[in-house]
């Protein structure tokens, strides 16, 4: 039984939903998977998808069997494709074409990668001394609250004698 890849990036497990599969000897992952990991993600007119990490940049189109990273053209066993609404990309050589690194344990059915984030998000994740967006945000105090005046009664402590009433059903 063919079990779906686990995706671990910098040492830490990545949920791929849809989840990601093997196709050709690779591991396809959806491309939602990378949009949390690089830069950024651009879409050109021409229908080039377009991955930038850093300084490092990759150019893929859906169903052609070639990558082209930093001015070079390397060949894909399996290129981008469609499935449902889904974009699957070969996320391997994506991580390496970025300057990463990746490897597959099939025992355990486990893809390693490693890629250095660039320096915007990592001071956004871990601000340091900088002025960061989201150590900016303030927490408004809610207002004091003053007591409602509340009876403590329950009401009648005896038991309700009376039957309740019932429908025959029919």
């Amino acid at each position: 039984m063919l079990l779906a890849p686990i995706i671990v990036f910098n040492g830490v497990l990545t949920a791929a939903t849809p989840v990601a599969i093997i196709r050709y000897g690779h591991v396809m992952a959806p491309l939602a998977v990378l949009a949390r990991t690089v830069e950024s993600i651009r879409r050109s007119p021409a229908g080039d998808i377009v991955l930038v990490n850093g300084t490092a940049a990759c150019k893929l189109r859906v169903n052609a069997r070639w990558m082209q990273c930093e001015g070079h053209v390397h060949p894909l066993e399996s290129g981008p494709f469609i499935s449902g609404e889904t974009i699957y990309v070969p996320i391997a050589d994506i991580i390496r074409g970025l300057g990463g690194e990746a490897s597959y344990d099939p025992q355990r059915g486990v893809l390693s990668l490693r890629l250095t984030m660039h320096p915007p998000l990592r001071e956004m994740l871990a601000p340091s001394g900088a002025a960061s967006p989201l150590r900016d945000i303030q927490a408004t105090p809610h207002p004091a609250e003053t007591a409602t005046p509340r009876a403590y009664g329950s009401g009648d402590p005896r038991p309700r004698r009376t039957g309740i009433p019932a429908a025959p059903s029919r």
